[in-house]
């Protein structure tokens, strides 16, 4: 049994909405496509290929959202070391982050 393309494409949906929690469960279910798809000798190439592109994709931009919130949380940290009374400290990186 194949994973239904309305499957793939509702996770993508939701990471594009940036709804993270409901394409966690969307993917649960996909793999569970996926694993039944396996054990009865029916997952084509071209299936596969299809959820390796999504978990690529996803992992991009999973990947690029997280540094833009990163980015934004060392801005306010950043912005309150400014407004802070002591107008002399140096702001320092609250979050550092490595791909």
């Amino acid at each position: 049994m194949p994973i239904p393309r309305p499957e793939i494409e509702a996770v993508r949906d939701a990471i594009r909405c940036g709804e993270y929690a409901r394409a966690q469960t969307l993917w649960g279910h996909c793999v569970e496509s996926l694993a039944r798809a396996i054990q009865a000798g029916h997952l084509t190439a071209a299936e596969l290929a299809e959820a390796g592109e999504l978990v690529a994709w996803a992992n991009n931009v999973v990947k690029c959202e997280r540094a833009r919130l990163l980015d934004g949380l060392n801005r306010m940290h950043v912005a309150g070391e400014y407004d802070s009374p002591d107008a002399t400290a140096t702001a320092s990186r609250l979050v550092e982050a490595s791909f």
